[in-house]
C-alpha cells in the first residue's frame, strides 16, 4: 500500500516531493495500534489507516494548496 501511495504522490506532486514540502512514510510505531496499513503525511503530520489512494491524493492536494507559498493554483494539480 505504501508503494501505491508513493507512486501516486510522485505522479501528482513531483515538485512538492523534490522540494521536501511533502513526505510520505510508514512507521512501525504507527502500525501498533491497527492491523491496517498506515501512512503518515507531512507537513500535516496526519496519519491515515488503510486509506483509499485517490482520496489521500485529494487530501494531500488540499493540504499543499492551503500552505503559504505553495505554488499551486486553485483548480490545479
Amino acid at each position: 500500500m505504501l508503494a501505491d501511495v508513493q507512486e501516486a504522490a510522485r505522479a501528482a506532486f513531483p515538485d512538492a516531493l523534490a522540494e521536501g514540502r511533502l513526505k510520505i512514510s510508514t512507521r512501525e510505531c504507527l502500525r501498533l495500534c491497527t492491523r491496517d496499513p498506515v501512512v503518515r503525511v507531512e507537513p500535516s503530520g496526519d496519519a491515515f489507516s488503510g486509506p483509499d489512494v485517490d482520496d489521500l491524493m485529494e487530501t494531500i492536494r488540499d493540504t499543499l494548496r492551503s500552505a503559504p507559498g505553495n505554488g499551486l493554483e486553485p483548480g490545479g494539480a
